[in-house]
């Protein structure tokens, strides 16, 4: 469908529509669409041959009644919609490695207005650029003040709200290699409370968001921070309970917001666990063995993205309301567990999440994706999880038409991307087995004992329905060629560990010829291949700083595999007697108990290449 503008429409309006319309033209057809400003929240319409009026609150209202617009095949239909929460919106980690390039982040901007998100997050531990601080972001691809205020014009020409998502205690350790920062660390990644270095510090960042952001609502995080008071702020004012130092601490952070005119949102863990021992122990039904004060300024966000099941999200919304006067709730799209996102668990979970905030009646929600480990996951991975949450918050829970024409792709062959980790049917079960089975030591087999007997045809068939896909997805084929080649790469790879112990230990010596001569090469190959597709994914979104940690890592996977072809060169020619690492008796995988292919999650680098220090 190809769009034309009423000249009544007004220029602000108008200009948003030609920003938007682009995304959504496809096919033949023509209408005229005439905007016209309303009084009651959301976004009405009525279709009337080649001409469509919408009725618009916000610019995200209209931007999402174009979408369900060209959701519908009639001619002629009127309907009203609104979205159940007051604020909505997604969050982009910057901070674990991939800082996304602006030009991406006006395109997620773009797609989330379509979607009806009012707000995007930027979450910016220390990849935000601060005077004063050279090395704050330093060769991290911090976002500039230049770029920010750029962005932030941008989202705001689309009725989007661009805010800042920070961290004012804890979750700071990229810093903290500085000698400039140690007289400020309390202990591992937590900031020296009440130090006031710390807080001349905060003042320089909080005095930054201020500039760079029009919005005045910034997330202070203050989020896992178990061990604060136990470092260096133990050893200069003495025991005293975590409670009392959060608190005051909250009362410095909020002064300095109160200073630069913001509003603080803070992630409810730290309060909420010292209460009630952990989440786990509340949802299950402890009761809360103290009450936090809560300044009545701060809005404590509830985080869950592990569940299904909607009764716990409201029993945790329900205790959050006995603790703080403001509760917001936090959500996820599952893109950080390794190369491969986790669409449909992450659907699954959000539907419960979301139906129990509109139960409880909670404003404001944000779907947050976060980049654990190296966000190797692309932003754009996840887009069928940002689309069916924006569904179900628009009262359409179920509808997928409207995604084809966001992205022309179907929404069911979007959700292939989860193939290379999805080993079970059940969309309520999920792991990461894509990326342990591909960095699984071939000697060691660290996770052999979880390998299925049919997993190299498991991966030949991911590749297949993958590269189906690919040819067919247009401006995100990109991301189906990343998942099919490292489906490729895992067909070789995912069980060369286990046939190699099995040919070793029965003396197979033609099974490890065949390995050694054939089987290796081709997985070199295609491990070759995957690493520059995953290149040229990262590089198409992000700033190049932090892919040199997946050149690190997928170069050391590498080298081991070569180091493998040649320790059984040396074997079979009789250069050598014995493989050391293939003598002992293997054990089953025990990091977790009760761990299988289908649900093990185990996102950690450092421990899935080796049991040795890294």
């Amino acid at each position: 469908m190809s769009w034309s503008i009423h000249p009544d429409t007004c220029a602000q309006a108008a200009r948003a529509l030609n920003e938007l319309l682009p995304l959504v033209e496809r096919g033949e057809r023509h209408r005229q669409v005439y905007a016209e400003e309303q009084s009651q929240p959301g976004y009405s319409i009525k279709a009337e041959e080649d001409r469509i009026h919408i009725g618009y609150h916000t610019l995200t209202d209209l931007a999402r009644g174009v979408l369900d617009a060209c959701s519908h095949t009639e001619d002629c239909f009127t309907l009203q919609r609104h979205c159940a929460f007051q604020e909505f919106g997604v969050m982009a980690d910057l901070s674990r490695n991939a800082v996304m390039k602006p030009e991406a982040i006006r395109r997620l901007i773009r797609l989330s207005a379509l979607m009806g998100y009012s707000f995007v997050g930027l979450y910016m531990e220390d990849t935000i650029q601060l005077d004063g601080e050279p090395y704050f972001g330093y060769q991290r691809g911090a976002m500039t003040k230049k770029e920010l205020q750029e962005l932030d014009r941008y989202a705001a020409s689309l009725g989007v709200e661009l805010r800042p998502y920070l961290q004012t205690l804890a979750h700071l350790n990229q810093i903290m290699r500085y000698q400039r920062y140690d007289a400020i660390n309390d202990t591992g990644d937590i900031l020296l409370a009440g130090d006031e270095r710390t807080y001349h510090l905060l003042d320089r960042l909080l005095k930054t968001v201020s500039d760079c952001f029009t919005t005045r609502k910034v997330n202070i995080g203050m989020d896992e921070a178990a061990l604060v008071g136990a470092g260096k702020y133990l050893d200069q004012n003495g025991y005293r309970p975590r409670i009392e130092i959060l608190q005051e601490h909250l009362a410095r952070v909020l002064g300095l917001c109160e200073k630069y005119g913001l509003k603080a949102q803070m992630w409810s863990d730290m309060f909420f666990n010292l209460a009630y021992g952990s989440y786990d122990k509340a949802a299950e039904g402890a009761s809360a063995q103290c009450q936090p004060e809560i300044p009545p300024q701060v809005e404590l966000a509830f985080w869950d993205y592990f569940h299904v099941g909607q009764a716990r999200y409201e029993t945790m919304l329900q205790k959050h309301r006995q603790m703080a006067g403001r509760v917001a709730f936090a959500g996820g799209a599952w893109k950080w567990s390794g190369f491969t996102p986790s669409n449909a668990f992450s659907i699954e979970a959000g539907r419960d999440a979301l139906n129990a905030c509109i139960k409880e009646q909670v404003e404001s929600a944000v779907i947050t994706a976060w980049g654990d480990n190296g966000a190797e996951a692309s932003m754009f991975s996840i887009l069928p999880v940002l689309y069916a949450d924006a569904a179900l918050a628009w009262g359409q829970p179920g509808e997928r038409e409207g995604f084809e024409i966001l992205t022309g792709v179907r929404f069911s062959d979007f959700l292939e991307l989860d193939r290379p980790s999805r080993f079970s049917p059940d969309p309520a079960v999920h792991g990461n087995a894509s990326k342990f089975l591909l960095y699984n030591d071939p000697l060691l087999g660290t996770y052999d004992s979880l390998v299925p007997e049919d997993v190299e045809a498991f991966y030949a068939q991911a590749a297949r329905e993958l590269a189906r896909v690919e040819s067919i997805a247009g401006e995100y084929a990109g991301l189906f060629r990343t998942q099919k080649t490292l489906s490729m790469l895992l067909e070789k790879k995912a069980a060369l560990g286990r046939n190699i112990k099995r040919a070793y230990d029965s003396g197979d010596r033609e099974q490890l010829r065949q390995i050694t001569e054939y089987e290796i090469p081709q997985l070199l190959e295609r491990l070759d291949t995957f690493a520059d597709a995953l290149e040229e994914q990262w590089m198409a979104e992000n700033k190049a700083f932090g892919f040199e940690v997946q050149d690190l890592r997928l170069g050391g996977l590498r080298r081991r595999v070569q180091q493998t072809e040649k320790r059984l060169r040396d074997y079979l020619n009789g250069a050598t007697e014995r493989i050391e690492e293939l003598e002992g008796e293997r054990l089953p995988f025990a990091y977790f108990d009760n761990s299988s292919i289908e649900t093990l999650n185990y996102n950690l680098w450092a421990v899935n290449a080796t049991p040795a220090v890294l």
